[in-house]
């Protein structure tokens, strides 16, 4: 029996209907028992939800992209390698990593380190743009701003904590009172701007917080982004758009919102420096909308899967493997060499959001747009292997053939890691910087004091993930005796 009359065949909009208005109040009650639905020919079955194979679960849903975990990862060494290289060399006067500009000018830093911080940075933006989930109410924006203020800001307050308390025992302060205020109001004064570099704030000289600056930008910049796209939904609905005009209206709307808020923040912090790097964070937007942008083009089309010359395991047939990289990474990384090498033969200085430089606006947003989407690209084209024994036979078979594969599915892994940690690899960077502080005056070559201090604090992140793994693995044992 059809639930319209007269029909031959089942009609499946009303079956839609039907099982909305009358079995939806039902489901809501009876979420643990059988809910009855109806089959595409029309007969009411029985389904156990727990139990369908093609139902999306939590697991299903919250999967990582592994591709931008490893450029996350990339990052991350990057800027432990830009911030190891101004210390060491100081301005790069001389040597290879100095770049002298045609129109006459020389350069501050090395073109190594300004290849590094011109898109370094921007990519956790960008990268947090393109996987961010939009709130749908007013609630559930203060749901997730309290749940990423828990999992941020409160481990970096805590760990400035400890550095404000250590200082002030090594340098003997708390034993004279005298000095006990003035270094309070201080280290208050750093916590209130939560700048990258030393400001000045109400004439008042301020010492920068170091490299966690970017967690506070980053949370303020997702709940600027966030709370403008739901009041731009808010406001178009209540005109009564359909829901195709709406969806266009809204995304044309949220770029116009987004470039007022970018250009707002990065003349705002030319200006001077506002607390909690309100300026950064708005200028942090930009780079959050062209995430949001990059979502249809890295994310669904997957660029430079197919990249290698030999087969891969997990190719489709009928489709051949490129030895070259695809449109997309060349167009980028085109893009990327054309821009920097404008900047640097203009002789403009560096790119640099702790430092509240962008030289030749908005082209360093573009900038930092290409250099992040080519290393995205890259990043998707690793190849991939589903065990040891596939990764031998694509080169060639036998253990030796097999054996640069092999580290490069360890060098992958290792990255992914170290993206998906990116905040205990960040924690560790910033509270490892005193120790740094020592080692760095053994000697003046670049190349080992990079390596030392990238070896001490990759130790040091194994370190911590080894006693996190082994905290977590008792709670679940206490758990499971308890059960």
């Amino acid at each position: 029996m059809y639930l319209l009359e007269g029909c031959t065949a089942s009609d499946h909009a009303n079956f839609a209907r039907f099982g909305t208005l009358h079995f939806a109040p039902c489901a809501l009650r009876n979420k643990n028992r059988n809910i009855l639905k109806l089959n595409h020919k029309g007969i009411a079955v029985f389904c156990i939800p727990w139990y369908n194979k093609k139902m999306k679960t939590n697991k299903d849903v919250s999967r990582r992209i592994s591709y931008i975990d490893r450029a996350r990862g990339i990052a991350m060494l990057l800027m432990i390698v830009g911030h190891t290289l101004p210390g060491v060399a100081g301005p790069f006067e001389q040597g290879i990593l100095d770049v002298a500009c045609l129109s006459g000018g020389a350069m501050s830093r090395g073109l190594l380190m300004e290849a590094i911080y011109s898109f370094h940075m921007p990519l956790f933006f960008i990268c947090s743009g393109m996987t961010y989930r939009f709130s749908n109410s007013m609630g559930e924006l203060r749901v997730k701003m309290k749940r990423a203020f828990c999992h941020l800001v409160l481990p970096v307050l805590a760990l400035y904590c400890i550095t404000v308390l250590f200082s002030g025992l090594v340098d003997g302060v708390f034993a004279r009172p005298e000095f006990v205020r003035s270094f309070l109001v201080r280290r208050f004064m750093t916590l209130l701007m939560f700048s990258g570099n030393d400001v000045d704030f109400l004439g008042v000289r301020v010492e920068a917080v170091g490299a966690v600056w970017f967690v506070m930008a980053l949370f303020l910049s997702r709940f600027f982004f966030d709370f403008s796209r739901l009041c731009l939904r808010n406001l178009l609905s209540n005109h009564n758009y359909e829901t195709l005009h709406l969806d266009v209206g809204l995304r044309k709307w949220l770029g116009a919102v987004s470039c007022i808020l970018t250009v707002a923040g990065v003349l705002a912090g030319k200006i001077c420096a506002w607390p909690f790097s309100l300026d950064l964070a708005m200028a942090g937007v930009g780079f959050l909308h062209m995430g949001y942008c990059f979502r249809g083009l890295l994310l669904e089309s997957k660029p430079l899967k197919y990249t290698q010359g030999h087969p891969l395991p997990h190719a489709p047939a009928g489709r051949a493997d490129s030895a070259s990289p695809s449109r997309y990474g060349l167009m980028f990384l085109g893009t990327w060499l054309v821009t920097f090498g404008l900047r640097v033969v203009l002789g403009f200085p560096m790119f640099d959001m702790a430092m509240r430089k962008f030289p030749l606006f908005p082209l360093c947003y573009l900038t930092a747009g290409a250099g992040t989407a080519a290393l995205l690209c890259l990043c998707a084209g690793m190849p991939h292997f589903k065990n040891v024994e596939a990764a031998r036979e694509s080169v060639g078979g036998g253990r030796a053939g097999g054996v640069f594969p092999v580290m490069c599915g360890h060098v992958k892994r290792s990255l992914q890691v170290m993206g998906q940690k990116s905040d205990i690899l960040l924690y560790v960077h910033y509270m490892a910087y005193v120790p740094y502080l020592y080692y760095q005056q053994v000697t003046d070559n670049v190349a080992i004091v990079c390596a030392v201090r990238l070896g001490v604090e990759l130790a040091l992140f194994g370190g911590v993930l080894w006693i996190q793994g082994k905290v977590v693995k008792g709670r679940v044992v206490k758990g499971n005796e308890r059960a």
